[in-house]
């Protein structure tokens, strides 16, 4: 009996599991996989909620970064929301960056404040 051949082309391109260890796994989308697994992550508890974190090794010394905001590019000042409230789910369509105060009052309203733009008039 001959191996069964596979095609080389086909490729995996859904969502991906990133190991966290402890039983965790971080979801990720397949083009981000490949930058991700550069690091040694772990899920760490912040207050209800698991992250997934990482260290890194910098001139200043180490500094922890957070899965969701190097994927989502988070700008210093505002914060990175799961959509789907799962906090290791960080696929791209799951994350939204926005403004503090806004992260506050959704959490605590449990609404997430729609902002409308006018249209251009020219």
């Amino acid at each position: 009996m001959t191996p069964q051949k596979t095609n080389a082309n086909a490729k995996n391109t859904g969502p991906q599991q990133i190991p966290l260890g402890n039983g965790h796994v971080a979801l990720v989308d397949f083009r981000d996989s490949h930058f991700v697994r550069n690091f040694l992550w772990k899920a760490v508890r912040r207050q209800r909620s698991w992250y997934a974190r990482a260290t890194m090794h910098l001139y200043a010394g180490p500094t922890k970064i957070y899965m969701h905001r190097l994927i989502a590019a988070t700008p210093d000042g505002q914060v990175c929301h799961h959509r789907n409230r799962n906090s290791l789910d960080n696929r791209r369509s799951n994350l939204l960056n926005m403004p503090a105060k806004e992260h506050q009052m959704l959490h605590q309203n449990d609404t997430l404040l729609i902002r409308f733009e006018p249209p251009n008039n020219q």
